[in-house]
């Protein structure tokens, strides 16, 4: 109860911009799961065209970064992350409309995928730093995780579901429609958020790259972005490598997802009521112990009841894990007096250490054989990633830039 009190002690700007993180993070959970079995229906279980699906996307996204700061410069941050939902809707239209007839064109709706998620991306920065504080930017990530979840949680079930009963080929031009919906309804939500307000950004890429690289804690929290998406990138798409090559049911995989959606829900909640700014970081390193417990089980037999122990873990140590990174990414660049009006250009930046990172993570599941050993050993090597993390975080923590 007091968790939902404190949502209402929110500002409207604050409970509107979780509204649009509802909507994107219900969309982002259909395209995540369901256009890697869709590919992985096309072309079969370890495809190397699933491979090079998501790598098109983390190599596409700075790219399409970049094309948004020219936007942003001409219009302002809120009109380019509408043109990502735009772009977003684009490729779910495709999906929606033709089917299994585009699978031999997975490229092209890879980079509309990511030019959606780089306009998206580029204004989440200064969205983060306008619309929220230090002080209560914690609790939002805790309600946003848990909105998001509420929302998310059918979702794969229902998806599932869906392209079981049906022939294949239409449950997901169904399912791609449902997302479609949620991109619209993303895209309706940011026109009444308040705008950002524009400055002026001439040489402000140049201005923030060596901000940030100058400085010890700037450089140690973009290389903790990179680690955490190598992990948060890939594991969602190597569990659903493994999951599809011992059962290739997309019911089953999404009955899997659901149970991940509702940990997380589990494990947000928690992270709102128990983690503060000043306990952030252990339980960062708590959870990134936890989760390598279950990598460890597979040792025993990797089958369908592991890897849905492991995706449980995961899934509730992951808000526990990836927010304080986000969180600490925020204060150290307040702390180098990069706020909202470099927010763009930040995440810029970041995005350069956020895509080798998915480019690690892809390599670790394209180069280790997949053997029970193997598949161990990749998400081992995944987890580990957490640990450096926490690592990082305490590094941080201790040179003082977090304490006020």
């Amino acid at each position: 109860m007091k968790f939902f009190t404190n949502l209402r002690t929110l500002p409207q700007k604050a409970r509107t911009f979780i509204q649009l993180q509802a909507f994107f993070g219900g969309m982002t959970a259909i395209l995540t799961l369901f256009v890697n079995t869709f590919l992985l229906n096309a072309f079969g279980s370890f495809s190397a065209e699933v491979l090079l699906y998501n790598g098109i996307m983390a190599l596409v996204q700075p790219i399409a970064m970049y094309t948004a700061l020219l936007v942003t410069d001409r219009k302002n941050s809120l009109v380019a992350q509408r043109i990502g939902f735009v772009f977003y809707g684009l490729a779910l239209t495709v999906l929606c409309l033709f089917g299994d007839k585009v699978s031999a064109f997975y490229p092209l709706f890879a980079a509309l995928i990511s030019f959606g998620a780089g306009y998206y991306y580029t204004t989440y920065g200064s969205q983060m730093l306008t619309y929220t504080e230090d002080g209560n930017r914690d609790l939002i990530a805790g309600i946003t995780g848990v909105v998001g979840a509420v929302i998310s949680i059918l979702l794969p079930l229902l998806s599932g579901f869906l392209i079981t009963i049906f022939d294949k080929n239409t449950g997901y031009r169904i399912v791609f429609g449902i997302a479609a919906l949620l991109a619209l309804g993303a895209l309706l939500t940011s026109l009444r958020l308040p705008q950002i307000p524009k400055h002026n950004r001439k040489g402000a890429i140049k201005k923030v790259f060596t901000t940030i690289l100058k400085d010890k804690n700037g450089r140690l929290i973009m290389i903790a972005n990179g680690l955490s998406n190598c992990c948060s990138f890939t594991v969602p798409i190597y569990v659903t490598l493994l999951f599809y090559s011992l059962a290739p049911n997309e019911l089953l995989i999404s009955v899997n997802s659901t149970v991940g959606y509702i940990v997380t829900l589990l494990g947000s909640g928690l992270y709102g009521v128990l983690v503060t700014r000043k306990n952030r970081v252990g339980f960062s390193v708590g959870s990134a112990i936890l989760v390598m417990l279950p990598c460890l089980g597979m040792l025993f037999g990797l089958n369908i009841i592991m890897i849905m122990v492991f995706q449980a873990v995961y899934s509730l140590s992951l808000t526990f894990r990836s927010t304080p990174i986000l969180n600490t990414h925020f204060k150290v660049v307040e702390k180098l007096g990069l706020r909202s009006e470099y927010g763009a250009e930040v995440h810029f930046v970041r995005e350069f250490f956020v895509s080798v990172g998915r480019f690690l993570g892809l390599a670790l599941v394209w180069i280790i054989p997949q053997t029970t050993v193997g598949a161990v050993t990749v998400l081992l090597c995944l987890m580990l990633t957490s640990m450096l993390d926490a690592w990082i975080l305490r590094t941080i923590q201790k040179s003082g830039v977090l304490d006020d």
